[in-house]
């Protein structure tokens, strides 16, 4: 349990310091790396990327009502989150994304948005980010 948690601190330090080492918009290029680089380290080090991200949406939330201590996120909701992330940056067009701006594809798909819906939504943020890179 302690070295579990170690590399629990370990990665949530890494993956914090990283967006600050650059501009925060870290897109498809570090998240598949996040694997190559840390091994089997890999899959915490997205976990707690993402946990990061996602607590920082619903840092505002009203969490009166939950006991203390209980997780945002469940693990399982986590892991689909990541597992959806690996799958849309397998097209290489989609790595210039950001993750914190893929994960509103991810909700989309998510919430069973239609496919055609989806696509629009992915090339929109394509072109944005081609535009705002000066591609």
């Amino acid at each position: 349990m302690k070295r579990a948690l170690l590399v629990l601190v370990l990665a949530i330090l890494f993956a914090g310091s990283a967006c600050v080492a650059g501009d925060g918009l870290e897109g498809g290029n570090y998240w598949n790396a996040i694997e190559a680089k840390w091994g089997a380290a890999g899959d915490a080090v997205k976990t707690a990327y993402l946990l990061g991200i996602l607590e920082g949406f619903h840092f505002m939330i009203d969490r009166a009502d939950e006991p203390e201590g209980a997780p945002l996120f469940r693990r399982q909701d986590v892991e689909r989150i990541s597992s959806a992330l690996d799958r849309l940056y397998t097209n290489p067009k989609n790595v210039k994304i950001p993750v914190v701006y893929a994960l509103s594809i991810v909700n989309m798909q998510m919430r069973g948005v239609d496919t055609g819906t989806i696509e629009r939504a992915i090339g929109e943020k394509r072109d944005f980010w081609d535009k705002a890179r000066g591609e």
